[in-house]
């Protein structure tokens, strides 16, 4: 009997606390530390839509990127959060023209995406929380150098502020995390590969929709399943001879994701997660040559999350 008691204690706080692991927001003067390391790869292609080419310039890569995020709570309802990314290794790197000669490259090492992130939990109750967000992230990306300056990505590599409405809710056999946020830009250089010239971006922005799924497959084992759909009003690239407008700008993102919860205390929240986006856009230059993108993000994730 004292046995079956411990086990209804434990099973019972396990089921209260469930929407703390959609998002852990700590007690007042607590914190919670995420190191990540990510194998990506990632294909990015253009068609010449004017001249008939398919796949006439491309980018592949292999790479080893280790992200790390730090979150503290003021108090029970306030928190801010800091990350950033860094590129440890790079596999593979190459380019390709619509001959399908590929040239070898480099993708550049260094820290990038630095950001800030400041949120606060209107509504927590065991059953659902509603959050806001506010995020500013510093452009300081691998994008902005070569090869994939050569992209002509017209968000990657850009300063942006970002704000989010996000709610939990628990629907007892499984939870849901869904916001709405958007993206605003304020714009930044860019190198157009196929007319050889920077570019700087008009100010932007983009609006986002996401959802994540999550079911308890075990007491120590979770599995979630998430998306996020964005898209961006047109605007401008312009440099000394060339003039490039961004179109139909779309980003999917998907995500299988498994938690094992053994050994959070010791260890923490030990995590694999799959993640693909595709970035699809068209480029006008010079009202004629039409170019049209479609970019592959590949992203294979183990993170180790641990709440002190």
């Amino acid at each position: 009997m004292k046995y079956l008691l411990v086990y209804l204690i434990a099973f019972s706080a396990f089921a209260v606390n469930r929407l703390d692991y959609l998002y852990r927001f700590p007690d007042k003067g607590k914190s919670v530390l995420t190191y990540s390391l990510y194998w990506s790869l990632d294909e990015m292609e253009f068609d010449n839509r004017s001249a008939g080419l398919e796949e006439f310039f491309e980018v592949d890569r292999s790479v080893l990127v280790a992200g790390l995020e730090y979150r503290y709570a003021f108090s029970d309802k306030f928190l801010a959060a800091f990350s950033t990314h860094a590129e440890i290794a790079d596999f593979e790197t190459h380019l390709e023209n619509e001959l399908d000669e590929e040239t070898p490259e480099e993708s550049p090492f260094g820290i990038y995406d630095p950001a800030i992130e400041l949120r606060y939990r209107f509504i927590d109750k065991d059953e659902v929380f509603f959050d806001v967000s506010t995020k500013v992230v510093w452009g300081a990306t691998n994008s902005g150098k070569t090869p994939l300056s050569r992209t002509v990505s017209p968000f990657d590599g850009q300063d942006y502020y970002q704000i989010n409405a996000i709610a939990g809710i628990d629907f007892n056999t499984f939870y849901l995390m869904s916001y709405v946020g958007a993206f605003f830009y304020n714009g930044g250089i860019n190198q157009f590969e196929f007319g050889n010239e920077n570019l700087k971006a008009e100010d932007s922005h983009q609006v986002v929709i996401g959802f994540q799924g999550q079911i308890d497959l075990s007491q120590y084992f979770k599995a979630s399943l998430g998306m996020s759909f964005l898209s961006a009003d047109t605007f401008t690239l312009t440099g000394q001879s060339q003039r490039v407008n961004v179109e139909k700008s779309t980003q999917q993102n998907f995500f299988l994701k498994f938690d094992y919860l053994k050994y959070e205390d010791r260890i923490g929240i030990l995590t694999f997660k799959v993640n693909q986006r595709i970035d699809r856009y068209d480029l006008q230059v010079d009202n004629s040559d039409l170019y049209v993108a479609d970019n592959s993000y590949l992203d294979f994730i183990f993170q180790v999350e641990k709440w002190f």
